[in-house]
């Protein structure tokens, strides 16, 4: 059992609790909530159905397993591999955008950015050619394309998936196409606009331990059986108390007020939605309607709230999926995965400052071909 203190438990719930507490966004999307309460226009079983148990389990068991897996080293044992040989800087970016992205598919968009962002910026800070601005610009795309191709990815897929009860065979190949397109355009503009010179580094070196890479493994079998079997909350439980079981450190990777702020997003977003109900039914008329509909919400309130808003309003699931995906690379604000990349990034560069435009111009860049792929995928289904 873990120890009170700053590693145990209980260290974990009162940093947790004190984290939410001062969060702007939290205090205003939970007021939010209680005037939709005390106007009569949510109910309390409405809530209950809107806050997303299961998406939020899944979620919770996915931070664990991450945390888990980060934790045993092999992760980074085999990105360091992939980045740390000498090679050109182009195809070095290219390498970090594929690997990222195909390890976002799996540990979550956000989750694969606290490892794939400190790996780019060691080498930036080992060499004096990369831009720290593009590295952290193609971490972040590669991270929320790459996440596209399962269920598990991100947020806005699981939501999708739990409410059409789409497996995870099913989602994984209806999504590949834009997902797996989406990842070699990145890798290919990160190839072009890196400078011609080759890149030398070291990165540091990590003890590798089987114990919670098991840990990880059974946790993410289980949130993924979840999603499959149409029990998220089942699997998502059931996950995270394994991963906590085998391995109490994973519990840290849990993140309360991520999962507050999600859970309060889906909540505003899907009432606000019922009180637009003849907006919103409009994205019902095509698959290319709900595309469109669906990556442009993006841009108006990101895109976990997007498919919050648009979730039952549509039979298209897929076009839905592939709109909140696609519409999730093209502005910082779009994505939550986006804003965490460049504050990771900003944090960690050291020689130079990670400039917020140039990361904007990066992101819009990468993701506006993928966008324009997508509605013609779409219309094509």
């Amino acid at each position: 059992m873990a120890r009170r203190g700053e590693g145990g438990w209980r260290g974990w719930l009162e940093g947790s609790v004190r984290e939410a507490v001062y969060d702007r966004l939290i205090v205003a999307l939970a007021l939010a909530l209680a005037v939709l309460l005390a106007s009569g226009r949510l109910s309390l079983g409405d809530l209950a159905v809107y806050l997303r148990p299961g998406v939020l389990a899944s979620l919770a068991g996915l931070m664990a397993a991450g945390a888990a897996a980060l934790d045993s080293g092999y992760p980074q044992a085999l990105v360091a591999r992939v980045l740390a040989a000498e090679a050109p800087a182009g195809l070095l970016l290219a390498l970090a955008a594929v690997s990222g992205g195909l390890l976002a598919s799996l540990l979550t968009n956000d989750a694969s950015l606290f490892l794939t962002m400190p790996m780019l910026m060691a080498l930036v800070g080992a060499s004096s050619c990369l831009d720290p601005t593009l590295a952290a610009a193609v971490a972040a795309a590669s991270a929320n394309i790459g996440s596209a191709l399962t269920p598990i990815g991100n947020p806005q897929n699981m939501l999708v998936a739990s409410h059409y009860r789409v497996g995870f065979a099913g989602f994984t190949e209806a999504l590949a196409p834009l997902a797996l397109t989406g990842l070699a355009i990145t890798a290919l503009i990160a190839m072009l606009a890196a400078p011609n010179c080759r890149v030398r580094g070291e990165l540091p070196r990590r003890t590798r331990r089987v114990r919670p890479l098991l840990a990880g493994a059974a946790s993410l079998v289980l949130v993924t059986w979840g999603i499959d079997a149409g029990e998220p909350l089942l699997g998502g439980l059931l996950g995270l108390a394994t991963a906590v079981a085998l391995y109490p450190r994973s519990l840290r990777g849990v993140n309360l007020a991520t999962l507050l702020t999600i859970g309060l997003l889906l909540a505003d977003f899907q009432a606000l939605s019922a009180m637009l109900g003849e907006l919103t039914a409009r994205a019902a008329s095509s698959g290319l309607a709900t595309y469109i509909h669906a990556l442009l919400l993006s841009q108006a309130v990101s895109n976990v709230p997007a498919a919050a808003m648009l979730c039952g309003k549509t039979p298209h699931w897929e076009a839905l999926a592939y709109g909140v995906d696609a519409g999730g690379n093209l502005a910082v604000w779009s994505s939550l995965a986006n804003i965490i990349g460049y504050r990771l990034a900003a944090s960690l560069s050291v020689k130079r400052r990670v400039s917020l435009r140039a990361y904007q111009a990066y992101i819009l860049l990468m993701g506006t071909p993928t966008a324009v792929l997508g509605a013609l995928y779409v219309k094509v289904m």
